[in-house]
């Protein structure tokens, strides 16, 4: 059990020096069975590009097509807390069985404080179920006490079930992949930065096509498009140079920080 991240989180960036990949391993290339670091970790380029570590919850197909979190809601509705917490502390209590050891780690819970509405919290580590409670440790400590009047949600963290493919319009998108994640293996996705996502046929093209947003299939279009389906209102970013008729076009991501 965790009280705090039980995986190294900090912000991770290259030293300003040459890096020698070849002995370094795959770095942001990695497809990697183990966990390294806690789901959701940033990592900063030295041109100010972001890439977000996750889990793939099914195999990656395309260098070119946006990921996104395949939960739909929360993984526990609206539910009173299990038991009263202290101002200052940062434990809380669910109802909840068969939970198992930091399997929320980096995951949010929504707390509806009694006076002033919902606030969200990260969960730094969470006990395994006893009985039918499950003890949750957050990233900050409670502005003022809880009490079993209060009410919750509960969500994965989520970078911990990663996908490609239809998401039906319904998801948000993170980025694109540094590399192929094989099902249930970690890795790293680029969220923001110069990169190829395939483009419509109008993206790129002068007046209309400079700024882009998501498609339902990861794919990047441009905003008269979105009067209907499948364009998304996400918008993905803008159009750094080329377009889809020439060269390119380099799409200048501006997805998740």
């Amino acid at each position: 059990m965790s009280k705090q991240f039980s995986k190294p989180f900090n912000p991770l960036e290259w030293p300003a020096q040459p890096n020698d990949f070849a002995n370094a391993g795959l770095g942001l290339s990695t497809n990697d069975a183990t966990q390294r670091y806690v789901l959701g970790t940033r990592h900063l380029g030295w041109d100010g590009s972001v890439y977000k570590y996750g889990k793939a919850g099914a195999t990656f197909t395309s260098y070119q097509t946006g990921v996104w979190d395949e939960a739909t809601g929360a993984a526990v509705s609206w539910e009173a807390l299990g038991a009263g917490s202290a101002a200052g502390s940062n434990e809380v209590t669910m109802t909840q069985g068969s939970i198992t050891e930091d399997q929320y780690q980096g995951g949010l819970i929504m707390i509806n404080h009694s006076t002033g509405g919902g606030h969200v919290y990260t969960i730094q580590g969470n006990e395994a179920t006893t009985g039918t409670t499950t003890k949750f440790y957050l990233d900050q400590p409670l502005p003022k006490a809880v009490t079993t009047s209060d009410a919750c949600e509960l969500y994965a963290n989520p970078y911990s079930t990663m996908a490609q493919g239809n998401s039906n319009g319904s998801q948000g998108f993170f980025g694109v992949p540094m590399a192929l994640l094989t099902d249930l293996y970690y890795g790293w996705v680029k969220t923001i930065g110069p990169a190829f996502v395939s483009p419509q046929s109008t993206v790129g093209d002068a007046y209309v096509g400079e700024g882009v947003w998501w498609r339902h299939d990861g794919s990047i279009d441009i905003h008269s498009s979105m009067e209907a389906a499948p364009v998304t209102s996400q918008y993905a970013g803008y159009i750094l140079v080329g377009a889809q008729s020439g060269d390119g076009p380099i799409t200048m991501l501006q997805g998740s920080l």
